[in-house]
């Protein structure tokens, strides 16, 4: 239950980055295109698909800091046992984080556009 919560938190936070791109853009297809663009990465550079420790250095570096990798991290804790309160209160931080600052925004962007 608790793998279900923190992913449906982490879906709602990354629902206003959807909103902010839907307000900041003029066509209705470039909001779906622009949506895509910034998940894929996010998603591939995770642990979700391998370990961390097999990746390039590179690009450990940069799945050591996404979102999506302590989601991940976060989710498998809870479902097959680990240390579950440092991901549970990293995955609570980047949801928080990102819920606020793109609500935020697109709060910001909304009343630019409305007045």
């Amino acid at each position: 239950m608790a793998a279900f919560v923190l992913i449906l938190f982490f879906g709602m936070a990354l629902t206003w980055v959807a909103v902010f791109i839907g307000v900041s853009v003029k066509d209705v297809e470039d909001c779906a295109d622009r949506r895509v663009v910034w998940v894929f990465p996010l998603v591939f550079a995770s642990s979700s698909y391998v370990p961390i420790q097999t990746m390039p250095g590179w690009l450990q570096a940069f799945a050591k800091i996404n979102p999506f990798t302590s989601l991940v991290d976060t989710v498998r804790a809870l479902m097959l046992g680990g240390d579950v309160p440092l991901f549970a209160v990293e995955n609570s931080c980047w949801g928080a984080g990102i819920f606020i600052l793109f609500l935020f925004l697109a709060i910001r962007r909304y009343r630019l556009l409305t007045v």
